[in-house]
């Protein structure tokens, strides 16, 4: 078991971003219980808002939304249910425009490209139920006035009906043209073998940034050299010249090996082999029935943190056995004023004078 393992979570803010897939709802957090009547021209521009209205909500329904100025048309398909003794829409989807299609099982890049291009997202949501004092319900995804990051919604799940029986849905449209494709996660190579970068001096040293960097052959007394991750910072380069979406990490590592990971996951526990283990023990197989490792993972699904109970470290305590690492290298807004490092709960800084 690789004892810096728990480097990996050490170094989060210096070398890893979380490579977490969008999830498939939007999942607004403006929610508005209104009473009366409103209608979609009365939360937005009148001259431009859109409305389809779908007075026979119900299991599901497939609906076509006519697109602003005869720019064709798109589908909206959604499910309303009761769940728990109230109505629900348990999810809806833009899945087409002009025939391009995202509900298939591999659309091409240039029909994704094509739709996100054309789609009108939904600004509003707004949903009526049975009996005059429930009011209504309005899903708010944003609109155009809003500005970046906020451009509507073409996907969400869990609406929850005003009262007991939905009445009607109204899905207001056409404030926002086209929609920001979510981004994909960034992924980042695995940290370099310091051993293996250039040589730029033929002395065996490698070179990290145009730092020389020699690793130790032979630890202390003779034993095994030790294990080590060298970062180099920029001090006069925003982000101390650590690009992520370039994967440009500037770090090596000695006599180690590290991978990029998920900090968000919980540890795992795993055998002398690395295999992932379940609660029971038991190694956990993947579809063609052989045992799955960290190296079988993507930095999505891969944990920082692995717990053998098997294998103890020079502490005494089994490898990967920390929730949280208690060091901390945090870098401020302009990098040439400070940085700081946090063990243990103490944060010692450095400025640059």
């Amino acid at each position: 078991m690789n004892r810096f393992k728990i480097l990996i979570a050490a170094c989060t803010s210096l070398l890893l971003v979380g490579g977490i897939a969008p999830a498939k709802a939007t999942s607004t957090d403006v929610v508005l219980n209104l009473e009366g009547n409103p209608t979609c021209s009365s939360l937005g521009d009148n001259s431009l808002v859109q409305v389809l209205k779908d007075s026979s909500p119900g299991g599901t329904r497939e609906l076509i939304l006519p697109l602003p100025n005869g720019g064709g048309t798109q589908k909206l398909i959604y499910t309303a249910e009761p769940i728990g003794g109230i109505d629900q829409i348990t999810t809806w989807d833009i899945v087409e425009v002009n025939g391009n299609r995202l509900d298939r099982p591999t659309p091409g890049p240039t029909e994704v490209e094509d739709f996100y291009a054309q789609v009108n997202a939904i600004n509003y949501i707004i949903m009526k139920a049975q009996g005059g004092n429930n009011g209504a319900r309005v899903f708010h995804y944003g609109t155009a006035e809003d500005g970046p990051g906020a451009p509507g919604a073409i996907t969400d799940e869990i609406l929850v009906s005003p009262g007991p029986t939905l009445t009607a849905v109204s899905f207001c449209y056409g404030l926002t043209t086209g929609f920001d494709e979510p981004q994909s996660p960034i992924v980042i190579s695995d940290l370099p073998s310091c051993e293996l970068l250039p040589d730029q001096n033929m002395d065996g040293a490698g070179d990290l940034f145009t730092t020389g960097i020699k690793c130790p052959t032979v630890g202390p007394n003779g034993g095994d050299p030790e294990e080590q991750v060298i970062i180099n910072m920029a001090l006069n380069d925003p982000r101390f010249g650590f690009d992520v979406t370039q994967d440009i990490i500037r770090a090596c590592t000695c006599n180690s090996q590290l991978k990029p990971c998920n900090p968000a996951l919980p540890a795992q526990l795993v055998n002398n082999l690395g295999q992932y283990l379940d609660e029971m023990g038991m190694p956990i197989l993947d579809g063609a029935g052989n045992p799955i490792t960290a190296d079988d993972l993507s930095q999505e699904d891969r944990t920082c943190l692995e717990y053998n109970p098997e294998s103890v470290n020079d502490r005494g305590t089994p490898d990967g056995v920390n929730d949280r690492v208690p060091f901390h290298i945090e870098g401020v807004e302009n990098p040439d004023s400070y940085i700081c490092y946090t063990i243990d709960g103490v944060r010692t800084c450095y400025g640059h004078y």
